[in-house]
């Protein structure tokens, strides 16, 4: 069973739950990142195996693995630590996660093809990268111009979704929609919360 550490309010652990739950792989959640004030504790056993200490990290059992990634070298992750067992692989970096999580299964993939990976990428740089600029600028002015940004991008990246509701007119999604999904729920629950203060 995969072993994936995550946090509860983390949107880019949700990109690889998101996966994990589509697919129907069999995972155990550990909760990774506790608030404490104005800081995390991150949990030790994340350190040991990812010691940037982010999520999401999926710590595999190597016969987990299909065929094709065994033969892939970026899951060939050799232990460097007593505390992951030898035969086990660790994946981080969302997007990286989620493509591997498509990997173990034949059916609705995400990837229908290469192209959907580096369209994540791009997204992911032209969404979410540019959600948290409106969250990190000091300026209101340069929050404002951000925020346009943002509005703007998001209504680029719906344009490539029609029929079915999915990125490409799928009648599925993708790893692009599992990639941008996190960030534009946080969008309506803020709209929502603001419309419901001015009711």
């Amino acid at each position: 069973m995969i072993k994936f550490y995550s946090s509860w309010f983390c949107p880019y652990a949700q990109r690889a739950w998101l996966a994990l739950e589509y697919h129907g792989v069999p995972f155990r959640l550990i909760e990774s990142l506790e608030v404490v004030g104005d800081d995390y504790v991150k949990n030790p056993n994340l350190l040991c195996i990812n010691p940037k200490g982010l999520v999401p990290t999926l710590e595999v059992p190597s016969d987990m693995l299909s065929a094709q990634q065994r033969d892939d070298k970026r899951w060939a992750v050799e232990a460097s630590t007593e505390s992951l067992p030898p035969s086990s692989v660790v994946v981080t970096e969302s997007i990286d996660c989620v493509e591997f999580i498509d990997g173990l299964t034949t059916e609705n993939n995400l990837i229908p093809d290469e192209s959907y990976v580096t369209d994540a990428h791009r997204w992911n740089r032209e969404v979410s990268s540019v959600f948290y600029k409106v969250l990190m600028k000091q300026d209101a002015e340069e929050q404002r111009e951000a925020f346009a940004t943002f509005v703007s991008n998001v209504e680029k990246f719906t344009n490539f979704i029609e029929t079915g509701g999915f990125y490409r007119n799928l009648d599925h999604p993708t790893i692009v929609d599992f990639t941008i999904l996190p960030w534009l729920i946080r969008q309506v629950n803020r709209r929502l919360a603001l419309f419901s203060q001015t009711v």
